[in-house]
């Protein structure tokens, strides 16, 4: 079971000008099953131009798999047909937020566990959004662009 990061409900209170990740992620991500080959999960994230995919199972985020670990893993297989993402995705479940967590605080736990992307999940525990590298250089060069 992924534990949502509820860090941010500290006694320290918020600042108003806080900005939460939900304003800045990308909305209804690019999502698979678990059961998807990995070859046609390549297909897919080339075709969406993405590099970071949410997996699910039964509509249940269950990790994340990337373009580099498609790289990893293409070409390898077994006797009884293609590894699927339920097979390589992340080891450990991926770092998750929910769309009100600051984005000073995801952007802090994704530099501290050198991950590049968070998936943002709903009250109900489905994929609402992700927040990648690109999200954050988009959000940082708007503001530098507003100056």
């Amino acid at each position: 079971m992924l534990a949502l990061d509820r860090s941010y409900l500290s006694t320290k209170p918020r600042s108003p000008d806080s900005i939460e990740v939900g304003r800045v992620m990308t909305i209804d991500p690019v999502t698979a099953r678990a059961d998807l080959p990995i070859t046609d999960a390549q297909e897919l994230m080339l075709r969406a131009g993405v590099r970071h995919l949410p997996v699910l199972d039964r509509g249940r985020l269950v990790g994340v798999v990337t373009t580099r670990d498609l790289e990893v893993y293409r070409g390898l297989g077994r006797s009884t047909g293609p590894l699927t993402l339920g097979e390589i995705k992340t080891g450990s479940p991926p770092y998750v937020c929910t769309p009100d967590t600051p984005l000073d605080i995801v952007a802090r736990c994704l530099l501290a566990t050198q991950t590049e992307a968070a998936v943002v999940l709903d009250e109900h525990g489905h994929v609402a959004g992700i927040f990648t590298t690109v999200d954050a250089l988009r959000f940082v060069g708007g503001q530098l662009q507003a100056r």
